[in-house]
């Protein structure tokens, strides 16, 4: 227990003494820092794009209904043009039986007037017809001055008789002509009851209707502010992104840029050891060119610290583990170069 906690302890510090003793592991830390970081932000960007799949399709789902929504508005307002010109006719028409209504009232008080003028008259003839006809004809001739008179007295009473019968047809037809108006009437009111019922529904499904094309405009809106809202809020969220890759690239570029100009790609090999171990440069030719695993690093750009645990390897007794057989093995590697903590597990 004890020696394995004094070789942990050595191996923390040949680490700590190699990282201050090269200065280019400070550069392969900071490209370590930024190929994380970079790695975080694709994966960010990856999840934005899934995003954008499911936003797009929304978007489809979302334009196939403002379109259903159109067709439904063009619905209704040829439905409006077509109840509007409906309750003008209604309305016409209800004018006209109202007019009509006028015209049949002052008909049927004129008819009521004349009606009691020739029930008065009736009425008068009757009783005169009653007297007349209370007396004989002998009476009559008797009472007469001459037979001249008796005639005419004769005549009197029948044109008084006429006279009754005439009152008397002219009150039935009065009588039928009112039964006939007051019929008439009833049937104008009856037209224009169902009209003012048709007027009124006409009305009340105009008024559905304009509910309906409120609500369905207001859907509409709503529809196209958030189809904008989260258009916005996914190209701010690209941009973003995007940016900071960009830019971690860049501040990439420029480490690898200074490390091309700080002492060249490749040297030599060199062979290095005392008593402690090995002693490796991550420039040396013998591995200098292998790609850290799959990513697209070689070891003389970021593989200080790959070459740091080859020299523990070397010190506690493995000298075949050389910075190439680490750098070979893809399992020791994330995909940005990042070596995985269970590389530095040194036996």
């Amino acid at each position: 227990m004890r020696h394995r906690l004094l070789r942990s302890i050595s191996l923390a510090v040949v680490f700590g003494l190699l990282v201050a003793l090269l200065p280019s592991g400070a550069h392969a830390d900071a490209l370590d820092d930024l190929e994380a970081q970079i790695q975080r932000y694709e994966t960010q960007l990856a999840q934005i794009n899934a995003q954008q799949t499911s936003v797009r399709d929304q978007i489809a789902v979302t334009q196939d209904k403002i379109a259903r929504l159109q067709a439904v508005l063009v619905q209704l307002n040829s439905q409006l043009l077509e109840n509007n010109a409906r309750l003008s006719q209604n309305q016409a028409r209800l004018d006209d039986l109202v007019r009509r209504e006028d015209v049949l009232t002052a008909q049927l008080q004129e008819t009521q007037r004349r009606m009691e003028e020739r029930q008065s008259a009736f009425a008068s003839q009757v009783r005169v017809l009653d007297k007349v006809e209370n007396r004989s004809p002998f009476s009559l001739l008797l009472t007469s001055h001459n037979f001249v008179q008796f005639v005419q007295r004769l005549t009197g009473i029948k044109q008084v008789a006429d006279g009754t019968k005439q009152l008397a047809v002219q009150l039935r037809a009065d009588r039928d002509l009112l039964a006939v108006q007051r019929a008439e009437l009833d049937r104008a009111r009856t037209e224009q009851a169902k009209a003012v019922a048709t007027v009124e529904q006409a009305r009340l499904v105009l008024q559905q209707e304009y509910g309906i094309q409120s609500t369905a405009t207001f859907q509409l809106q709503a529809l196209q502010a958030r189809l904008g809202l989260q258009q916005a809020q996914l190209t701010s969220q690209a941009n973003g992104v995007e940016a900071q890759i960009v830019s971690d690239e860049q501040q990439v570029q420029s480490l690898l840029a200074f490390s091309h100009g700080a002492g060249g790609d490749i040297v030599a090999p060199e062979f290095l050891s005392d008593g402690w171990g090995k002693y490796y440069n991550q420039r040396d030719a013998r591995w200098g060119n292998v790609y850290l695993g799959r990513s697209p690093y070689q070891v003389w750009e970021i593989g200080c610290l790959l070459t740091s645990v080859a020299m523990v390897y070397s010190h506690f007794g493995f000298p075949n583990v050389t910075p190439g057989v680490i750098a070979a093995n893809p399992a020791n590697f994330t995909s940005g170069g990042l070596l995985y903590n269970s590389a530095l597990n040194v036996p």
